[in-house]
């Protein structure tokens, strides 16, 4: 059995390596989702094992992708994750075409028989009500949001960082995030509506207003795109 291992933390991976390899199966390994495209497409494995939270494209959005393909969709999915373990994010992980999700750490035989089974099985096909790319996406940014927001209030428990900021911030990086979801969904592309314009053009006029406040004072990087 082929397996091709998808995270962007080297520890991780070496650990399936390895105890895919102990079990006589070949692995691959990429460290996000676009590589994983990439490899997959020039040899196919008989199984995706993905994490959740990746940089560049993460698990949910290689999940959609993998479906979308002709030549991959019919591979099934398991997304193995220990960032992202509510019910609602196995039901967001689902909705984008895994066929299993588990939950880090677990049992290392229990894991080898489940990606085998996985892998003889037959691959989900998405739900058609949640099968449109906007539905996923709103429900992967609100997730984000509600993590953020979890591991904020976790944090000042702790009192291991000072507050994100004041309420108008905090307010203001959800609308940021939501707009940007917005943006990027087809049918703001495809509606050629004069309502439909207007919508977009004050989305994107508060878009970048937002990015332009938010660069000046938080050195996130690459998050302002």
């Amino acid at each position: 059995m082929r397996v091709l291992v998808v995270d962007d933390a080297e520890e991780n991976r070496y650990v399936l390596q390895v105890l895919l390899e102990g079990h006589d199966h070949q692995v691959d390994h990429a460290e996000n989702g676009r590589e994983a495209l990439n490899i997959a497409r020039l040899a196919k494995p008989d199984v995706l094992v993905t994490d959740a939270t990746m940089p560049i494209m993460g698990g949910f959005e290689l999940c959609r992708s993998w479906k979308a393909d002709k030549d991959l969709g019919k591979i099934p999915i398991i997304m193995y994750t220990a960032t992202l373990t509510e019910p609602s994010d196995e039901k967001l992980a689902l909705a984008s075409g895994c066929d299993r999700f588990i939950i880090k750490p677990y049992d290392p035989i229990e894991l080898i028989r489940v990606i085998e089974s996985v892998a003889k099985g037959t691959a989900s096909e998405i739900p058609e009500e949640v099968m449109h790319p906007a539905v996923v996406s709103q429900m992967y940014t609100d997730r984000l949001i509600k993590k953020l927001e979890q591991n904020q209030l976790k944090l000042e428990k702790e009192r291991c960082l000072p507050p994100l900021g004041p309420p108008w911030l905090v307010e203001g990086l959800q609308k940021y995030f939501r707009t940007r979801s917005r943006l990027s969904q087809p049918r703001w592309r495809q509606e050629g509506s004069r309502g439909s314009y207007n919508v977009q053009t004050n989305d994107r006029q508060q878009y970048s207003a937002h990015r332009d406040i938010f660069r000046s004072i938080l050195p996130w990087g690459g998050v302002w795109s």
